[in-house]
């Protein structure tokens, strides 16, 4: 075997020449027995090779590049050579069977970095399970774990996550200002990124590459009740009647075309908002093909949810009315957008940038775009829509997160009490109309 000086550069060179789809190994030049083997993912491990008094070739991993430098991976291995006793046995036959073995052995025994199992193996895998997702999953975890990636999978305790939590939950993302409170990082964020971590390491664990899963030993974040924000009914009368007035300050400023049902996308956006409950992502995102007028249906696809699940939902009055038009006005020109919201240049739009405005303008405070989607969700439990039904609609994965309308609607208990009123009153006439049939 062709001998090399095993050094930092040389197992940088190595490193960066990344997996090539194959174990590869490189014995070193100084010290006899040591050397390095690389997984097809680029994991380094350093070793120790030697033949035993009974003949068999034997080898142990004595730690991981760049855990541990080579000079002290190859003092690791001179010492360990020390305590162990060495056949003088040159039969090569019977080491190089013995070297097949053990070399399919090792193979169980390198366990990749989470960084090279994350972009090998899962990220080949996930791909498969989580096609629109997958990049965005894998480039967070690898975001919000730096100090993992270089470690051994096996190597990953629960106490490592914890920590990480804790640091998680006490970084600051906005320092205190003009007596404000510094922004930290939610707990549903940290919980976020700790869901996707464990896949990892639960897919780790269910290919054997680990015999532990670290992942389940760390509870979920509490994240607290949350803020839901809806319009009450003066709020909303002044919204819609913001939105007119700038309408027909833009048409009679000549910004806007008289002859339109609107003057720009705001007014549409925010109706349609208010009418579906859609997140303001899905929103925007949302194509023209995805709404079907005749049938007054909106799809959902799968790659805008949140959850990533395609779903239905049906169109009010209003919001048929608004599509309706917002499409005929949108489709006057030869150029047909793609989009039902799109940017100046005719792309995809990232925010309605006036909305901040038009909250001034009707005196709303402490309210965001999200909100809107509360304020359909709240109207929909008020007025005896089933929860269920709501939950299919806002594409909510539990249903439990769709009660937290019903806990806060004033209407929702009294109206759900008064049904079993009614449910006895027919009974009792049901009964005396029989009495009086006989």
């Amino acid at each position: 075997m062709q001998r090399f000086t095993i050094n930092r550069d040389f197992l940088e060179q190595q490193r960066q020449a990344g997996g090539t789809g194959k174990y590869r190994e490189f014995a070193d030049d100084h010290l006899r027995g040591f050397g390095v083997k690389i997984t097809p993912q680029g994991g380094i491990a350093y070793y120790y090779r030697w033949t035993g008094t009974d003949g068999k070739h034997h080898r142990k991993v004595v730690g991981h590049y760049p855990t541990m430098t080579p000079s002290a991976a190859r003092e690791h291995a001179k010492k360990l050579s020390g305590t162990l006793d060495h056949s003088r046995d040159d039969d090569v036959t019977l080491i190089a069977k013995q070297a097949t073995r053990e070399a399919n052995a090792e193979r169980a025994k390198v366990v990749p970095t989470v960084g090279e199992f994350l972009s090998g193996t899962y990220a080949k895998y996930f791909r498969t399970q989580s096609r629109n997702n997958a990049d965005r999953t894998i480039a967070m975890i690898r975001d919000s774990f730096p100090g993992l990636m270089d470690k051994p999978l096996n190597k990953v305790s629960t106490k490592d996550i914890e920590d990480w939590r804790t640091d998680e939950l006490s970084r600051v993302l906005k320092p205190a200002m003009h007596g404000m409170p510094a922004k930290l990082v939610k707990p549903a964020t940290a919980n976020r990124k700790l869901n996707a971590l464990r896949g990892l390491l639960t897919y780790a664990h269910t290919t054997k590459v680990i015999t532990e899963n670290p992942g389940t030993g760390v509870a979920k974040q509490d994240e607290g009740s949350g803020v839901v924000r809806w319009l009450r009914p003066d709020e909303e009368t002044r919204l819609r009647a913001a939105l007119r007035a700038r309408d027909g300050l833009l048409k009679a400023s000549g910004c806007a075309d008289a002859g339109n049902t609107f003057a720009d996308l705001v007014e549409p956006a925010v109706l349609l908002s208010i009418d579906t409950g859609l997140r303001r992502g899905e929103l925007l995102q949302l194509r023209w093909d995805d709404i079907d007028l005749d049938r007054r249906m909106v799809t959902v696809r799968d790659e805008t949810s949140k959850c990533y699940r395609t779903r239905h939902l049906p169109l009010c009055e209003e919001a048929f009315e608004v599509a309706s038009a917002w499409k005929v006005q949108c489709f006057r020109t030869n150029v047909r957008p793609l989009y039902v919201f799109v940017n100046a240049a005719g792309g995809l739009l990232r925010e309605v940038a006036a909305w901040t405005d038009v909250l001034k303008a009707a005196n709303i405070t402490g309210f965001r775009w999200h909100d809107l989607r509360h304020s359909f969700a709240t109207r929909a439990v008020e007025q005896g829509v089933p929860i269920d039904m709501v939950s299919r609609w806002l594409g909510h994965s539990r249903v439990e997160q769709t009660m937290r309308y019903a806990h806060r609607s004033p209407t929702f208990a009294s109206n759900a009490i008064a049904a079993l009123d009614r449910a006895r009153i027919a009974a009792l006439s049901g009964g005396q109309q029989l009495e009086q049939a006989a």
